[in-house]
């Protein structure tokens, strides 16, 4: 490919032409800016100066869309993956024969396992938002408060505590309490499991 005066070769004219062509425009007009550049690129194409330059710059376009679907093909197998992969690991969330929770730094229910909400004797979507220290005793609640508190203050390998809850009407019962902290992101995990007298 010829180099001109300036000691760029056609190909780096061609694309620096094509190139302002399809920036001139705002993003409302990028549709009509493609076809204007595609235009461009046909009118070039047709003239025997830069027919070479702009064949070859249409080539590079097919590979460039070949490549870009691909690479969209493979981001939808891939989504399609990720979301079958987050339903299983949904589903072996909620079938845990333990109430699983995960709480803020307020001690507020942000997520809750269908045995949770049993453990609670709530619904679901009724357990939600609701500050979980509030479903046991006050001295239970309390302790779910210490054993948090710990985990916000640093000490690892806190023991679990033994609290008793107030399911829904039900009368109590005794259940042991697991938590972590996720500090990054600023939230507890709770795990509530049943003791059996």
């Amino acid at each position: 490919m010829a180099n001109n005066s300036n000691g760029s070769s056609d190909a780096d004219q061609l694309r620096l032409r094509a190139t302002s062509k399809l920036t001139g425009g705002s993003a409302t007009h990028a549709r009509a800016s493609s076809f204007d550049a595609l235009a461009v690129l046909h009118r070039l194409a047709t003239s025997p100066s830069t027919a070479d330059g702009a064949l070859a710059l249409l080539h590079e376009l097919q590979v460039h869309q070949v490549e870009l679907d691909m690479q969209a093909e493979e981001l939808r197998e891939s989504r399609v993956d990720l979301e079958s992969e987050l339903r299983w690991h949904l589903d072996r969330y909620d079938l845990q024969p333990v109430g699983c929770f995960t709480l803020n730094r307020d001690y507020v229910v942000q997520e809750l396992n269908v045995t949770g909400a049993n453990m609670l004797g709530v619904e679901r979507d009724q357990g939600l938002g609701q500050a979980l220290d509030s479903f046991f005793v006050p001295r239970g609640g309390a302790a779910l408060r210490d054993l948090l508190g710990s985990l916000r203050d640093g000490l690892a390998g806190t023991k679990p505590a033994l609290l008793e809850l107030i399911a829904g009407g039900r009368g109590s019962r005794t259940v042991q309490a697991r938590a972590r902290s996720v500090p990054a992101r600023e939230l507890y995990l709770v795990i509530l499991t049943d003791v059996l007298n």
